[in-house]
């Protein structure tokens, strides 16, 4: 006898100073037992009472409904609830309900168990915050490498063009230009200038196809580009050309 007195002497003590609480409810969810209540609640405040009777502020629906939920499964579980009240603040507890039975299989009640878990989870989501933070900044990073890979995939692709342009139209100008040159200082048939004419009418409009092609005039403005177009009437820049 006096070793289990001893035992319950050192287990009350340790219960006392551990940050649980525990507690039986009868079917109707009122306290018939609290362990390490809390030191402004008396014990007529809290026998024969509900949650809702005792305290209230977020958190104390959703106690008593996961009670409930328990008493009516006859399924033990366990929740994190958080709580934030004028009686403790704002807490968050890891709870624990089973249902408790008669001898004859009857409901009783529940007991409950609850420990504060309120520094573990702030841990928890601060980490989830900087897990979130480096996904951002990697996709980030992600975007920037896409960007700066088109943009010179842009650049690559605007020397081809400029290269091709003058590949194509130089020749094309040299030819029209001396096709000019040569109606202006020799004398020609009808058949020549016909010819002559239709060469110089067939390498304007190639040249204006190119143009529309390969000349699209890009207008930088604050780091944006604006493509800019306009019909360019390629016989009218060769005899300007040509006449100077």
């Amino acid at each position: 006898m006096e070793t289990l007195k001893t035992g319950e002497g050192f287990s009350s003590f340790i219960l006392e100073n551990s940050p649980f609480i525990m507690g039986h409810q009868d079917q109707d969810l009122r306290y018939m037992f609290m362990f390490n209540q809390f030191p402004s609640l008396k014990e007529e405040d809290v026998l024969g009472k509900t949650d809702s009777e005792i305290f209230n502020g977020n958190g104390v629906k959703e106690f008593e409904d996961f009670k409930r939920e328990v008493l009516e499964n006859g399924k033990a579980s366990k929740r994190e609830i958080r709580f934030e009240t004028d009686l403790f603040g704002s807490k968050t507890f890891l709870i624990f309900v089973e249902t408790v039975y008669s001898k004859t299989g009857k409901k009783m009640g529940i007991n409950y168990i609850g420990m504060e878990v309120t520094d573990q989870v702030r841990k928890r989501e601060k980490m989830a915050k900087l897990r979130e933070d480096n996904a951002v900044k990697k996709a980030m990073v992600s975007e920037l490498k896409k960007t700066i890979h088109i943009t010179e995939e842009m650049m690559n692709a605007k020397k081809i063009l400029a290269k091709m342009s003058g590949e194509i139209r130089s020749p094309l100008l040299g030819i029209v230009s001396m096709a000019e040159r040569f109606s202006s200082i020799t004398k020609l048939d009808e058949e020549q200038t016909r010819l002559l004419n239709d060469m110089v009418s067939s390498a304007g409009l190639a040249l204006e196809r190119i143009n529309e092609f390969l000349d699209l005039s890009e207008v930088e403005i604050m780091g944006g580009q604006f493509i800019v177009t306009s019909q360019v009437n390629a016989r009218s820049v060769l005899h300007y050309y040509g006449s100077r």
